[in-house]
C-alpha cells in the first residue's frame, strides 16, 4: 500500500534544485516515487511500508534545502 506525503520546500531557485531535491527523496529507502512543483515549492513522495516524515524532510535538509510537512 502506498501513502503520499506532502512537503513544503523551500530555497530552490531553478529545476536542477528541484532535480536535486528529486534525487534526494528517492534515495530515501521505501520512497517509491517523488515529485517536486518548483512554482509551488512542494514535493509529492509515494512511499510504500513505514516512512517516517522525518527522514523525508532530513534528506532534504542534507542537500541544503528547508522542507517540512505541508499543512
Amino acid at each position: 500500500m502506498t501513502e503520499t506525503t506532502v512537503l513544503s520546500v523551500e530555497g530552490m531557485s531553478c529545476q536542477s534544485c528541484a532535480n536535486r531535491v528529486v534525487k534526494a527523496l528517492k534515495e530515501v529507502p521505501g520512497v517509491a516515487d517523488a515529485r517536486v512543483t518548483l512554482a509551488e515549492k512542494k514535493a509529492e513522495v509515494e512511499t510504500e511500508g513505514n516512512v517516517d516524515a522525518n527522514q523525508l524532510v532530513e534528506a532534504v535538509s542534507r542537500k541544503g534545502y528547508t522542507a517540512r510537512l505541508a499543512s
